[in-house]
């Protein structure tokens, strides 16, 4: 049949029959290779051939069979005068550049996922085995297999060695020596200049960073000084003397903690908010922590974590309404504390959101 789509429909079923018949051959005193060679032919198509190829490695026949076919493809190319396939058959050229050069060739000839998948792991071989100068030299071979669209075994091989390649290249000076045919030197330059726009934006966020964290210092550092101020007061108001104004006290003591966690938790949160830890806000948080422990103040849900909304514990910061039991993420921490009867009373609200 001319129509190699057509052929297409059969080949998965005619890969498993060869399969078959491969098996029973040693039983009928055949030649056990009988099989793999007729099916790669040297007279037969070469379009057909891998396209059979295709079909039995994406049947899932067993990879030995596959395996013998490809080989077989590959060691009779000379006989087909399918010259194109040889970059496949070693990745020890002398040339390592005209390897890699013959190897995109040969995936813009023959798009075969099969054979692909040995051009990919060639070419990564290739370039595990370069030295710096060599692997920069690859860099656009190894650019073309990486456009390749779908999954491909040798894909974080090949990745792993762009990256090196390309460091290098961003190395390279003329002190260093490299005798490299390829430059961009626009990349290059083009890679500069972005280094030098994120650092600038790093150190401006950073300066707001620390500009907040100094603000936050000098609130906190206010707070302390109000609870020094009424040191006498609290002290009272942690003793047992005095019953009769218990509750006045405990109100009193709750009024000065709940503007000290309402701190804590907006420093908590945007401290969570940021993409690195800082050892300064965790400092401060650690002070903020100790302090209202020792009033017998405890944290609720951390940020971040999936709760049942309750009305009584929790405030939705998104519009609408929210039956309680539903599964909410919690923005904000929330903050209890021990009455004089030592039962827990909601001293913050966490703040949620929708999950």
């Amino acid at each position: 049949m001319d129509d190699l789509k057509a052929i297409k429909i059969v080949l998965s079923s005619l890969a498993k029959l060869a399969w078959e018949l491969h098996q029973r051959a040693p039983r009928l005193n055949l030649d056990e290779n009988i099989i793999v060679d007729s099916l790669v032919d040297p007279g037969l198509r070469i379009e057909y051939i891998i396209s059979l190829l295709d079909a039995a490695v994406y049947s899932k026949l067993p990879q030995e069979f596959s395996g013998q076919m490809q080989n077989r493809l590959l060691t009779t190319a000379d006989k087909r005068g399918d010259d194109f396939l040889l970059p496949l058959l070693t990745w020890r050229w002398d040339n390592y550049q005209e390897q890699a050069a013959a190897l995109v060739e040969f995936i813009a000839v023959l798009p075969s996922r099969t054979l692909i998948e040995r051009a990919g792991m060639t070419l990564c071989e290739i370039g595990r085995q370069v030295d710096e100068a060599t692997l920069i030299d690859l860099i656009p071979y190894m650019d073309r297999f990486h456009r390749l669209k779908g999954f491909w075994t040798w894909s974080n091989s090949l990745e792993a060695l762009r990256e090196k390649a390309y460091y290098e290249l961003f190395l390279e000076t003329p002190n260093v020596g490299h005798d490299t045919s390829y430059h961009d030197p626009a990349l290059t330059e083009a890679v500069q200049k972005y280094i030098g726009l994120r650092l600038v934006s790093a150190q401006k966020e950073n300066q707001e960073q620390r500009k907040r964290l100094s603000e936050y210092q000098s609130h906190l550092h206010d707070l302390e000084s109000q609870l020094q101020d009424k040191d006498a007061v609290i002290r009272e108001l942690r003793s047992d003397s005095g019953s009769d104004s218990k509750e006045g006290r405990f109100e009193e003591r709750s009024r000065i903690l709940k503007e000290l966690v309402g701190t804590m938790a907006e420093f908590e949160r945007y401290a969570t908010s940021q993409p690195t830890r800082s050892k300064e806000i965790e400092a401060v948080l650690r002070r903020l922590e100790n302090l209202v422990v020792s009033y017998k103040v405890i944290g609720m849900e951390s940020i971040g974590s999936l709760v049942e909304f309750t009305p009584q514990r929790h405030r939705l910061i998104e519009g609408g309404d929210l039956s309680p039991g539903a599964s909410v993420i919690v923005v904000e921490r929330g903050y209890l504390i021990r009455d004089p009867q030592d039962r827990l009373r909601l001293l913050k609200p966490a703040l949620v959101k929708k999950s």
